[in-house]
């Protein structure tokens, strides 16, 4: 009983993410927001760069970063661009509070215009968040995710794998 009550509400979660494509994800009882602030190296969080030369490409903005009350689940928000198009994206994610593990759970890319699938840069970004990590300094009210990006080793140094996008904490919702 409780196995078939899980694969319901799993059926459901994966239709509702068809019900409304050309609309952002939206994370239910949101608690926290957070603006993005730049890009930074795991060896230097408070050195804020550009962004890496793969996402400058496709013209990656991070706008904002939700999470729930347990900052277990999170919601990320951005645009980019592909075909000469604008295309919203939006990415729920799941943290391991334990091991400050990120793992993607669900994504969706539009274009308003509806010219362009926005499928290139989806994944894109669903590749570097498929399984990562985060920091939370909670002093300082930043939140950091990590991305796996090609790029990273120009920017972080020999051997790294990953930049940061920096969430900095404006409010609670």
């Amino acid at each position: 009983m409780y196995n078939k009550c899980l694969l319901t509400l799993a059926a459901l979660t994966s239709l509702s993410s068809f019900a409304a494509p050309n609309e952002d994800l939206v994370l239910d009882g949101a608690r926290w927001l957070a603006k993005a602030n730049g890009f930074v190296c795991r060896t230097a969080l408070d050195t804020l760069l550009p962004a890496p030369a793969s996402l400058q490409s496709i013209n990656l903005a991070f706008e904002t970063m939700s999470t729930d009350f347990t900052l277990d689940n999170g919601l990320i928000l951005g645009t980019f661009s592909e075909e000469g198009n604008t295309c919203r994206y939006s990415a729920r994610v799941l943290a391991d509070n334990s091991t400050n593990a990120l793992t993607l759970v669900e994504s969706r890319a539009f274009s308003s215009k509806g010219e362009s699938l926005c499928a290139e840069g989806k994944a894109t970004l669903d590749r570097a968040l498929t399984a990562t990590s985060y920091i939370f300094r909670e002093r300082t009210k930043h939140l950091t995710v990590f991305l796996l990006n090609e790029n990273a080793a120009d920017m972080c140094g020999e051997g790294a794998t990953e930049v940061g996008v920096d969430f900095v904490l404006t409010k609670k919702l």
